[in-house]
């Protein structure tokens, strides 16, 4: 396990395969992100020669397929959210977003390695598809008096449920 602000990680052994989680988070600015995102893809490359699979999930701080997120499919991931019209990050209703902040968008992804990353006979499968998690909130009002909720960000959770496919034995 590692932990420092730009990413988290752990490895874990399930079903005999081997699992590699990284939880991310990227700097808002690009320039930073741009270097962050260079040095995630050499920390993953080296879970890859040691994993069966990668989960990188996290706050990206990028729109869908630019910047960060699209290095990450460009690396061979997929995303568990592709297709959905996801907002993570939104100014209704969050008392956490600095006020004036109008943005709706998506920023945060859940990106997988379906393939086994050794050449064993093992496939992660997404069980269902990822979605927004918004059900972590409390009522809030704003200074002008207005109804909110307070969650515990200004980004919105992400969540994927994966099937670990197994040939093992």
């Amino acid at each position: 396990l590692t932990f420092n602000r730009e990413a988290q990680s752990a490895r874990l052994e399930l079903g005999g395969a081997v699992v590699a989680f990284v939880n991310v988070h990227l700097n808002a600015f690009a320039a930073p992100r741009a270097r962050e995102i260079g040095l995630l893809l050499e920390v993953v490359a080296g879970l890859r020669r040691g994993a069966d699979h990668v989960v990188v999930a996290g706050d990206f701080n990028d729109r869908p397929h630019t910047g960060a997120a699209q290095r990450m499919l460009d690396a061979g991931f997929a995303d568990a959210m592709e297709g959905s019209d996801a907002i993570t990050f939104g100014a209704r209703d969050n008392a956490l977003v600095r006020e004036g902040d109008e943005r709706e968008i998506r920023l945060d992804y859940v990106f997988y390695t379906a393939e086994n990353q050794r050449g064993r006979r093992s496939r992660l499968v997404l069980a269902a598809p990822g979605r927004v998690v918004l059900d972590r909130r409390v009522p809030a009002r704003r200074d002008d008096g207005s109804e909110c909720a307070r969650y515990l960000s200004d980004h919105f959770g992400v969540f994927a449920e994966f099937r670990l496919e197994s040939a093992l034995g």
